[in-house]
């Protein structure tokens, strides 16, 4: 360890202690003070026992875990403050104490960071997995060290919160054992990264539209698509199997350029050649089309591509694939797509809670059933002739989206 701090040193990089356990032992302790004497650390991170014990130069704790003397309150939250600024002045370091209250000090200013769960200090690796995640953010951020690891303890906390939202009963962690009432830090923290990195809001999908040209009556597809717009779908894909390539683009182009005009995605079905030629927002495939790490390859990391599935399977491939949504059908019975098989509501479930991606039902939707999938987890509706088989598109469109809505809420 020595070695490694000393030449991190000599090369500029950012080094973080993380003294786990001091004060829990004289060999801990010694080794993290020492650690401390022949090294320039950037941040120190620990919890209040851990950080008072190099403070001290010795410990009484037990185990990894801050006595419960020591922890930061609001009662005692000005005394923390006032001793994270002093250590971390002393020290020359930045110090980030984990706790109930996060505190994140470079000695002269000091943020207080309350979120998170409780039960993540239950976690072993917990503290661990913060202090991965906060020298990444250090070497992203090597202009901005405090705000940096301000950023990363709240993001860890944040982390956490999701984390809990996204719980089920029976849910269980590696780290700490079957029936564990928290999932895993590595979970938490993954799904985190995922929310934030998503391209696609789980709102911009309450109302999928999927066009289909067999219920024009005469209109101009555009038309519809626009007063479907109007009548608030979220989202749209546009679907044609026959159309020659000339006009496909010609379409694509104006429903892209409407789609723009009222701030909602659009994707190609199936054809990633017309997405790239018209610079759609991205693309979706079905199970005998593309596979999605294929068209992520063609397309790159900033378009949207959604697959659809039909069993926890297929999901799970999809996603590992990188889909950043999945469509989940049919889930009543459709004449809209001949070869669409039924998925039950209970399969439906079971996609939703393997995944960390969004996930839209598709198939067969009306006004009329729609209120049949709540409690699901999906986030919305894909739907072609319950909007675009109507006479009033946009009175339709708008009656559909309070119903979807009132699902995706119970």
């Amino acid at each position: 360890m020595l070695k490694a701090g000393k030449r991190s040193n000599q090369m500029g990089h950012p080094v973080l202690l993380d003294p786990v356990g001091a004060g829990a032992s004289d060999l801990r302790t010694s080794t993290a003070v020492l650690l401390t004497e022949e090294i320039r650390f950037d941040v120190i991170r620990g919890n209040t026992s851990e950080i008072k014990t190099l403070a001290k130069g010795s410990g009484t704790t037990k185990g990894v875990d801050a006595d419960v003397a020591d922890a930061v309150t609001e009662e005692n939250l000005e005394e923390g403050v006032a001793f994270a600024k002093a250590f971390a002045r002393k020290a020359e370091t930045i110090a980030a104490i984990t706790g109930a209250i996060d505190l994140v000090s470079d000695g002269e200013a000091c943020y207080v960071i309350r979120n998170g769960r409780p039960e993540m200090g239950k976690i072993t690796g917990t503290g661990c997995q913060l202090s991965g995640m906060l020298t990444a953010f250090l070497v992203a951020n090597p202009d901005q060290k405090l705000e940096a690891a301000a950023a990363a303890v709240c993001a860890m906390g944040l982390a956490g919160e999701i984390g809990w939202a996204h719980m089920q009963p029976g849910d269980a962690t590696p780290l700490t054992g079957t029936g564990s009432s928290m999932p895993s830090t590595i979970w938490i923290v993954r799904h985190w990264i995922k929310e934030q990195t998503m391209k696609c809001d789980k709102k911009d999908l309450l109302l999928y539209a999927v066009t289909d040209r067999r219920w024009l009556g005469g209109r101009r597809l555009a038309d519809q698509v626009e007063e479907a717009l109007k009548g608030g779908v979220t989202f749209v894909q546009l679907r044609e199997k026959d159309l020659d390539e000339e006009r496909f683009l010609e379409e694509a182009r104006e429903i892209k350029e409407l789609c723009g005009r009222y701030q909602v995605p659009f994707v190609i079905n199936d054809n990633v050649d017309i997405a790239q030629a018209v610079d759609a927002d991205g693309v979706h495939v079905g199970q005998s089309d593309m596979e999605a790490g294929d068209v992520r390859a063609r397309l790159g990391q900033d378009k949207i591509i959604g697959v659809s599935a039909q069993t926890v399977e297929q999901a799970l491939l999809a996603e590992s694939r990188g889909a950043d949504y999945l469509g989940v059908g049919a889930v009543f019975a459709t004449g809209s797509k001949a070869d669409a098989s039924e998925v039950d509501h209970e399969t439906v479930k079971a996609i939703c809670q393997a995944v960390h991606i969004p996930v839209i039902a598709i198939g067969g939707i009306t006004r009329e059933n729609v209120g049949a999938l709540a409690g699901t987890g999906v986030c919305g509706a894909a739907v072609i002739s319950a909007i675009f088989a109507q006479e009033d598109v946009e009175e339709e469109t708008r009656k559909l989206k309070e119903a979807v809505r009132c699902m995706v809420e119970s």
